[in-house]
């Protein structure tokens, strides 16, 4: 799994984790 910006806060059952890199600004 995979963490947002945020601490504690699990992203993996949100999207996947390129998108969430994209989300988050790191790619």
């Amino acid at each position: 799994w995979i963490q947002a910006a945020r601490p504690g806060i699990q992203v993996d059952n949100w999207f996947t984790r390129d998108d969430a890199t994209r989300r988050l600004g790191l790619g």
